[in-house]
């Protein structure tokens, strides 16, 4: 009888231990500011501002993959300008816009080099102008680009803004891999095609050069839901008149 009812207490006592760590570990990460991500200084809840954690990853300063489903709030441009080539894979992490409006969220512009940007969704939640603006080689696997938006007498909203000047960071060839642009709207919405202000483009490619040993290819992915008067999928502006399919 001694040793069952010594028994029972031990039994007791070890659910009180586990109950006791159940608590101490929930009130660790009860906390929002919790690492939720493979990224050094990240948090990953699309709460904390992980602008400057992110952009350490685009200057080749810190590196890391998050661990998957991450959202990283931004909010200010990021820039992607160190020279020589660069992967930056995140692993189907979004980086989202949450409070003030920003114009452009990414900005490409390498020296030399190609940036290589991997498994990454952009949802501009209806306060960004323009997702990624091109000016450097690029290529891009399983980008998605969602609520871009640019209020009222702001401009255009676009996707993806491409740039192929005379320019030798330009020259090189360019693969998009699955990429699913929805829902791109400008606010002014322009009252005829080619009005200033209000067109929306899921991509647009300003081509202002004239040699042959550049090749910009998409291979599979959506264009969808692109609105205003001056709205449309895809503007090719072929200023040197060149072979441009």
């Amino acid at each position: 009888l001694l040793t069952i009812l010594n028994l029972k207490k031990l039994i007791k006592m070890k659910n009180l231990i586990i109950l006791c760590l159940l608590l101490i570990t929930s009130s660790l990460f009860s906390n929002e500011d919790v690492c939720l991500a493979g990224i050094p200084n990240a948090i990953g809840n699309g709460i904390a501002d992980d602008t400057a954690a992110i952009q350490a990853v685009f200057d080749g300063v810190t590196t890391g993959i998050p661990v998957g489903n991450e959202v990283y709030r931004i909010t200010s441009e990021l820039l992607s300008d160190v020279a020589g080539d660069q992967t930056i894979d995140l692993n189907g992490a979004e980086l989202i816009v949450v409070t003030n409006q920003i114009n452009n969220l990414i900005l490409v512009n390498k020296p030399s080099g190609k940036l290589t940007l991997n498994n990454l969704t952009i949802n501009g939640n209806f306060k960004l102008d323009e997702a990624i603006n091109v000016d450097s080689v690029m290529d891009s696997n399983n980008l998605t680009i969602i609520n871009i938006q640019s209020p009222i007498n702001a401009g255009n909203a676009i996707g993806l803004r491409i740039e192929i000047n005379n320019n030798p960071r330009q020259f090189g060839t360019y693969n998009f891999n699955n990429t699913v642009i929805d829902y791109v709207e400008a606010l002014s919405n322009a009252t005829a095609i080619g009005g200033a202000d209000g067109a929306a483009r899921a991509v647009i490619l300003r081509w202002n050069y004239n040699q042959s040993n550049t090749i910009i290819n998409f291979n599979g992915g959506t264009f969808t839901n692109i609105w205003g008067v001056d709205g449309d999928c895809v503007q090719i502006d072929d200023n040197q008149q060149t072979a441009v399919n």
